[in-house]
């Protein structure tokens, strides 16, 4: 068979057999063998050969044969133009020093209308001309073939890939060829780039040319990175490491900006100095407040720059609480103080102050003036006013607050704040009531007297135990596992006050023991007041948890005092990983209309799962506090939901904020409706993210061509293709190498039938219907 000729579909066995079949019994009627012909040898020959040519059509029906298509004016081979149509194109440089800058797109696209000469060799070739983009992905990008250079927009300048995606495409026509327009430049290891682009190129088995159309001479200064930690503390020393890059500024002064979202740390003068030069700038300063931040770096601009697109870089921080200051204050010595005191001066995160309250009002009064002391007055003024707003957390522990009560009403101020406050039970304070001042924003009815019982039990867990912070630990056994508690105070739990930003919830109580009014013994319970948190625990003998049975099988989380003491810390000082509300979003750089999605959890008051909760989400810009979009969301059985956005279509840093829709008022005791709780008032249930919207890329980073230029060269060398500079020759190449013909194989869909399927069926016809006839002329049966 002629090797310019194939099956098209090659025959199956039980084909093979049934032609055999066919051919065998055709011989067995038409031979010479058989003794009875009525036929003459002529008539028998002329019907053996018409069933043949049946059998024939039949074969070329099934199997049938396929050529090449040989049509002269069809093009055989592709011969692809890559056009790079990203950002760094639209830069502005020139081919020598004292030469008008022009646009590198611009410069291509001059040399690409000048395309002409080029065309008529690819026709005379035989090719199939097709310009395809660089970046081909980027949102909102238009791309004409006939001028491909006319929107430099595309954020993505990897030439590799774009190669590899060009030859693996060539599966109806074999590549010719590969043309690069482009500046070459990448962002990355030099010696990686090049080593990727050289590896692509030879996978390709076809030359590449390089048409390089960025020039040597040009002026720019970047902010190339911007480098501190992921993570900062509040209160800590803060450095910010700033890189500037600049070429062809040699001289020139810019000015430095570091911003913490819009609040500017500090303005620093830059000397620009070398033809190429690169200079770290280090700032230093200490973050006063917690939260997630954006960190810009911004270059002002200066006269006659390529692009001031690159004159900023942004990093995303978070700043943690760093030491928790805390104040300490007991009444006596006790087991129960001297546990808790040596827990929080063993954490290293934690400023412990620390005061015995062991002279009263009366000891001062008595005490002659001159006498040696070997105790102290206790800094009371000095402590509940003058420095009540530099502690995170106030624990009072067996604590007569009776002698100290005109400074209670501080202490409210300082939890509706922001402050977390603790009252421990024993018998000073809760047993006299002295804590009715707090009575609104603490979880126990304060203001009736609750006597200490010494008696032992095992607190009984509530229907939050197990889904609060603070308790979680507790396993479903309740307390059963772990030491009695030796004492109790007879106070009982408060639903609610009168204040409508108060929320309280019962995590522990006795089990059998009532006030009494009759009501249940509380043991431990929590609230929220304004944006602070409070707790009371009412037994002054949690320090026997240190001594559990089980202390070998909890070591691995802790003893159980450790882990109640921590997890009630952290839920105190609103630990983010605490909070009920959470906001993710999947990235904190976004280009303009880029898919933004948010996620939102939520949590009930008892740190369960909270289904059906309305979400109130918007999103602000930090630089003009506008509010850009704005809506509500209902979330899943799982307490989550989802949002599918698209960023903002302007420029510059916004702040995503999701928050729990605000309750209608509640009725108060007298069955009065409150007004609603302003703003300020409402407890800490809302979640935040920043994120920064820009067209700026790693497209930007480098800009000299100086850089990508070589890499065009070396690929156009390793292929065997051409190299040619717009710079310095600002025609478009003629004709460009391409690959032997016939180097790469003609694949299956490069063939068509060898003749038309409908004189495979006549033949049929001829041959058969032939036979019939002929036999029946001849009287055969």
């Amino acid at each position: 068979m002629d090797p310019a000729f194939s099956l098209a579909t090659p025959p199956a066995p039980w084909m093979l057999v049934v032609i055999a079949l066919i051919v065998a019994g055709s011989v067995a009627d038409y031979g010479p063998r058989r003794g009875h012909h009525t036929m003459s040898r002529s008539a028998r020959a002329g019907c053996f050969v018409l069933r043949m040519l049946g059998v024939g059509g039949v074969i070329a029906a099934v199997v049938g044969l396929s050529r090449p298509r040989m049509a002269d004016e069809e093009l055989l081979r592709r011969l692809v133009v890559i056009a790079d149509n990203t950002r760094s194109m639209a830069v502005e440089d020139a081919g020598a020093p004292g030469e008008t800058p022009a646009l590198r797109s611009e410069r291509a696209a001059e040399a690409w209308r000048d395309r002409a000469d080029f065309e008529a060799w690819c026709a005379r070739e035989r090719l199939q001309l097709e310009v395809v983009p660089l970046d081909a992905v980027t949102k909102g990008a238009v791309f004409d073939p006939q001028a491909p250079f006319a929107a430099p927009a595309g954020l993505r300048s990897d030439l590799a890939g774009a190669i590899e995606a060009v030859w693996a495409d060539s599966k109806v026509l074999p590549l010719a060829g590969v043309v690069v327009i482009s500046d070459g430049l990448r962002r990355g290891d030099h010696d990686e780039v090049r080593h990727r682009l050289l590896e692509a190129g030879r996978r390709a088995e076809v030359p590449v040319s390089s048409v390089s159309a960025g020039g040597p001479v040009f002026k720019d200064a970047a902010v190339t990175s911007i480098r501190t930690g992921d993570f900062a503390f509040v209160e800590n020393t803060l450095i910010v490491e700033v890189t500037v890059e600049s070429v062809g500024l040699d001289g020139a002064e810019a000015v430095l900006e570091l911003r913490m979202d819009t609040d500017l740390i500090e303005r620093r003068p830059v000397q620009l100095s070398g033809d190429t030069a690169t200079e770290t700038i280090e700032f230093e300063f200490v973050p006063d407040k917690v939260g997630q931040f954006i960190f810009s770096a911004r270059l002002s601009p200066l006269e006659r720059e390529a692009t001031h697109d690159n004159n900023e870089a942004i990093q995303v921080v978070k700043i943690l609480r760093d030491r928790v200051r805390a104040l300490h204050v007991a009444g006596r010595p006790d087991w129960d103080v001297r546990a808790l005191r040596t827990m929080l001066r063993s954490d290293p995160n934690v400023e412990l102050l620390s005061y015995y309250i062991l002279r009263d009002f009366d000891d001062i009064s008595r005490a002659v003036s001159n006498e040696r002391m070997s105790l102290i007055p206790f800094p009371v003024d000095e402590l509940f006013m003058e420095k009540l707003d530099t502690f995170d957390i106030i624990i009072m522990q067996n604590f007569d607050a009776q002698t100290h009560g005109r400074y209670l009403a501080n202490i409210e101020d300082f939890v509706i704040g922001g402050g977390a406050l603790i009252v421990i039970g024993g018998d000073l304070g809760l047993p006299t009531g002295d804590f009715r001042a707090l009575g609104e924003i603490l979880p126990i009815r304060a203001a009736s007297p609750a006597p200490l019982v010494r008696a032992p039990f095992r607190p009984r867990v509530t229907e939050h135990t197990g889904t609060h912070p603070v308790t979680e630990w507790i396993d479903s056994s309740g307390w059963e596992q772990l030491p009695a508690l030796e004492a109790y105070n007879e106070a009982s739990f408060q639903p609610r006050s009168a204040r409508q930003d108060t929320t309280f919830t019962e995590l522990l109580r006795h089990p059998d023991a009532t006030t009494s009014a009759g009501d249940p013994v509380t043991v431990l319970a929590v609230g929220l007041a304004g944006k602070g948190r409070t707790m009371v625990l009412t037994s002054p003998s949690t320090w026997r948890l240190g001594f559990s049975e089980q202390l070998d099988a909890d070591s691995a989380g802790g003893r159980p005092f450790d882990r109640l003491w921590r997890s009630a810390l952290r839920w105190l000082l609103q630990d983010e990983s605490e909070e009920r509300l959470s906001l993710e979003a999947n990235d904190t750089r976004l280009a303009p209309g880029a898919p933004l999605t948010l996620r939102v959890e939520a949590l009930s008051e008892e740190y369960a799962p909270k289904p059906d909760a309305e979400i109130e989400w918007s999103i602000r810009g930090l630089d003009d506090d506008l509010e850009i979009q704005t809506g509500t969301l209902t979330t899943g059985p799982d307490g989550a939901g989802i949002l599918s956005l698209t960023a903002p279509e302007s420029e510059g840093n916004f702040v995503a904020t999701a928050r729990f829709a605000p309750t209608s008022p509640r009725p108060d005791d007298a069955g009065e409706t409150a007004a609603p709780v302003s703003e300020r008032e409402r407890p800490p249930t809302s979640a935040r993210r920043v994120f920064r919207v820009t067209r700026a890329s790693q497209e930007l980073y480098p800009l000299d061509a100086r850089l990508g230029s070589p890499h065009l060269r070396a690929l156009a060398r390793e292929t065997k293709g051409a190299w040619h500079d717009l710079s310095e020759t600002p025609n478009f190449p003629a004709r460009v190498p391409l690959a032997p013909q016939g180097s790469r194989s003609v694949s299956r869909a490069d063939m068509e039938p060898a003749w038309p399927s409908v004189w495979a069926l006549i033949l049929m016809l001829i041959g058969f219907c032939g036979e019939w006839l002929l036999r029946r002329r001849l009287g055969a049966t």
